[in-house]
Order: C-alpha cells, then structure tokens, then sequence
C-alpha cells in the first residue's frame, strides 16, 4: 500500500542531505510499518487511525525503548512529508 509513497520518500531524503544511518533507520522502520499494516488489512493510509499507530509504535514485535523512539521519528517524517507531497 507504502511501496511508493516510501520510495519517494526515501528518494527525497536522500537529495534533501539525510544521513545514510538516519535513510536506513527511516526505511527499516518504515517498511515494518508496511508489513504491520499488511497485517491489520488495512487498505488506505487514510484509513489508519491513532489506535493503529499507537499499536505499531509500542507494541508490534515486542519494540525496544530506541526502536520505539525511531518508530516515532519515522512515522512522523512520513506523515509529514505526505501532508507536503499530496495536500488535500
């Protein structure tokens, strides 16, 4: 449902000056985002609620402190970067 809403993303992170640590953090979270969300059959971003970024964040595949952390930081430079990349 990500796949190229991700590679976008990740495409501009990397014109944009982001790290090579901070683009392979932000794709390996983001891509377990996508596999959570293939989980949870959820068709549209537009259909995903606090609940189900909440669950992500804390709970899917037992997350350190750190990974949590990174989750947080991932999902919020997606999210912002869609906002950007396809206002409504």
């Amino acid at each position: 449902m990500l796949e190229k809403q991700v590679n976008r993303f990740i495409d501009y992170c990397k014109v944009s000056g982001f790290k090579d640590k901070s683009i392979e953090s932000l794709s390996l979270n983001l891509n377990k985002f996508k596999i959570f969300l293939d989980k949870i059959h959820a068709r549209s971003i537009k259909k995903v609620t606090y609940r189900h970024l909440l669950c992500f964040v804390a709970d899917f595949e037992a997350p350190s402190i750190h990974t949590k952390k990174a989750r947080v930081w991932a999902l919020s430079q997606i999210f912002h970067f869609l906002a950007l990349a396809s206002p409504t």
